[in-house]
């Protein structure tokens, strides 16, 4: 039994690598396909989040790893919600101050408990508060996203921000490198999507 458990984690430290980059691949083609407004991201990012989530739990970030369960759920809604069957195209808006406030309002009373969740959950967890703080921030942004609201890309620069330096010192450089991409992404997308909402307008 122990040669075969020594076998197993001896393929899974050559393929993890591997798994890594077909996340990063699958992430940055999903996000470059929401700056373009295109449907087409959700189920790519379902894709990401899945391989992501084994990912970020063997490297003992477990709100990142949680947070892959819950970007499921919600690329779910927000592929059902872009299709908006019967209604046609969900169109780009801005997102109500009540939902704004609201939301945000929402993750800082969940930070708490999600942080003392994870802390038993996994004592040795990495990063346990900062990873908490943009695993909220980052279900808010993904929930705005769903929504077309054009707030949702303040969200992810503001969290990429924060997943550069995070994801490098914890080892994960190729998802570090990934989110520095992401940022130039975001920008593009909220220019497009603010071409395309005044363009209505």
């Amino acid at each position: 039994m122990s040669l075969l458990y020594s076998a197993a984690e001896w393929s899974w430290m050559h393929w993890e690598p591997l798994l890594e980059w077909v996340a990063a691949v699958l992430s940055l083609a999903c996000v470059w396909l929401a700056a373009r407004n295109k449907i087409w991201n959700w189920p790519v990012s379902m894709l990401a989040s899945l391989a992501y989530a084994w990912v970020f739990y063997r490297a003992g970030l477990v709100s990142d790893a949680v947070l892959q369960g819950v970007f499921l759920l919600f690329q779910s809604y927000g592929w059902w919600q872009w299709a908006s069957p019967g209604k046609g195209p969900l169109p780009i808006s801005h997102a109500s101050r009540v939902w704004y406030v609201g939301t945000l309002a929402l993750a800082a009373l969940l930070y708490g408990p999600w942080v003392q969740a994870v802390s038993h959950l996994k004592p040795d967890a990495s990063f346990i508060q900062v990873d908490a703080a943009l695993t909220l921030l980052s279900i808010s942004a993904l929930f705005w996203q769903s929504r077309r609201w054009i707030e949702n890309w303040y969200l992810w620069v503001l969290v990429d921000l924060v997943y550069v330096p995070l994801y490098w010192f914890n080892g994960q450089r190729v998802t570090s490198v990934l989110y520095a991409l992401f940022l130039l992404l975001c920008l593009s997308g909220y220019r497009q999507w603010r071409s395309e909402l005044t363009s209505r307008a």
